[in-house]
């Protein structure tokens, strides 16, 4: 059995919606590439990594579509930056309005992509819907297709995270 791939041997957090690989190349890691092209990854979906890099900088990405090697949409940062994805304009404008015109109990979030990064980290998150009726809190809550790729450090201490989910429901706050 082949084990999942370590992306990098850089401090990272990383998670990633979905990939399509014709020809896993066995050799571990993989390299910290976001976009596949160097370990052959054919589609790449909602993959979302936060950093550190070899200067001791950090680096957040995000690469909402990739394929065969070649990044469709994509997010970078570096430290003292915050990116959003390519519906921003939408969900600023019509979509957060609607979640805040009815009292936060119809909300609905499309293609979020959302990277920032401090001198100390950086946050990513990746999520292709998310629908709130009735409120989070008591009604329905919906998520499908998220990602999450972060690295944060203390004084004391260095965390990285990455996650993935394919689908979440909550109903009444109960998951």
């Amino acid at each position: 059995m082949t084990q999942p791939p370590l992306h990098g041997t850089n401090p990272h957090g990383q998670g990633t919606v979905a990939v399509v690989q014709p020809n896993p190349d066995p050799n571990r890691p993989y390299s910290g590439d976001p976009t596949g092209k160097t370990d052959s990854e054919g589609i790449i979906v909602g993959r979302s990594r936060g950093e550190q890099l070899a200067n001791g900088t950090y680096h957040g990405h995000i690469t909402v579509a990739a394929l065969f090697g070649n990044e469709i949409i994509g997010i970078d940062t570096t430290p003292g930056q915050t990116r959003s994805g390519p519906l921003t304009p939408l969900q600023q404008g019509l979509l957060d309005a609607l979640c805040n015109g009815s009292g936060n109990q119809l909300c609905v979030k499309a293609v979020v992509a959302d990277s920032t990064t401090t001198s100390t980290g950086s946050t990513n998150h990746f999520e292709t819907a998310h629908v709130t009726v009735g409120g989070a809190a008591t009604g329905l809550d919906t998520g499908a297709a998220s990602s999450d790729g972060n690295i944060s450090q203390t004084a004391t201490c260095q965390t990285s995270t990455g996650d993935s989910q394919v689908a979440k429901v909550s109903v009444g706050g109960m998951v």
